[in-house]
């Protein structure tokens, strides 16, 4: 079976990537930090990849991110 994103999940996806953070993706998407994380982790979880790596200076996208984020825009 294959995995279909929603725009949700590719716009939180798209913010968080050119935000570098869980944080101000979800300021400007207007949503919680928390529903942000789930839609990331859906993601990740569907795709097989992950999309981040999450460490205090913020979310750095993995080559598998990079990869995602220009098909996505």
């Amino acid at each position: 079976m294959r995995f279909a994103a929603s725009l949700t999940d590719i716009s939180l996806f798209v913010a968080v990537y050119e935000e570098r953070s869980i944080t101000a993706a979800a300021d400007s998407e207007h949503a919680t930090q928390s529903g942000v994380s789930q839609h990331i982790r859906k993601l990740e979880q569907g795709l097989g990849v992950v999309l981040f790596l999450r460490d205090s200076g913020g979310m750095q996208p993995t080559p598998a991110g990079e990869t995602y984020y220009r098909a996505c825009v």
